[in-house]
């Protein structure tokens, strides 16, 4: 089931009135993606939701670098997935074919698949082009775009691997069980 919720913990910008009748913030409590609960919740009570872009009108900074953003990920992602290992191993396979194997499919396989492969590369390039009308973008963001998705493979992955051996999630300083957070 495709979700109609958003969520996204830099600006989940709600009325008052709408906080109060979801249940504020003890609904979502033990979420550790209390951001995107927060979205589904709205949702799921009738509520209705929508998006906006800035462009350096207002911003934030998410992490200082790139092992904090893989930290973040490695916390949130398998969370994010309802703590199914399907779910998240489904997600890691459509990564990799959308996002990666089309750079490499340029230059491997028979010639038809790399003509596949060139159309998805222009696509995400012209996403990129357009994206930049909205958001901080830079046209160098494209060049690193099948990089960053093997960066969030390998830290959603490693997401899972480390929650089902730990057998919960460290959270705030605590480990909580997945029974807890489930």
């Amino acid at each position: 089931m495709v979700s109609k919720s958003a969520g996204l913990g830099a600006f989940n910008f709600i009325k008052r009135s709408t906080y109060q009748a979801i249940g504020g913030h003890e609904a979502i409590a033990m979420q550790p993606v209390d951001d995107f609960a927060l979205g589904k919740l709205v949702a799921r009570k009738g509520y209705k939701q929508s998006y906006g872009f800035s462009k350096g009108i207002i911003s934030v900074k998410l992490y200082d670098n790139l092992l904090a953003m893989v930290k973040g990920i490695e916390k949130n992602q398998f969370a994010g997935a309802n703590y199914s290992v399907s779910a998240t191993l489904a997600m890691g396979c459509f990564l990799l074919f959308m996002h990666v194997y089309p750079f490499v499919g340029l230059f491997f396989g028979p010639e038809w698949a790399r003509v596949l492969c060139g159309v998805s590369v222009i696509t995400v390039l012209a996403i990129y082009n357009y994206s930049k009308n909205y958001m901080c973008l830079s046209l160098r963001h494209f060049f690193l775009h099948p990089i960053s998705a093997l960066l969030y493979f390998g830290a959603m992955f490693k997401s899972m691997v480390k929650i089902l051996s730990r057998g919960g999630i460290e959270w705030r300083g605590t480990v909580y069980s997945l029974e807890e957070l489930r």
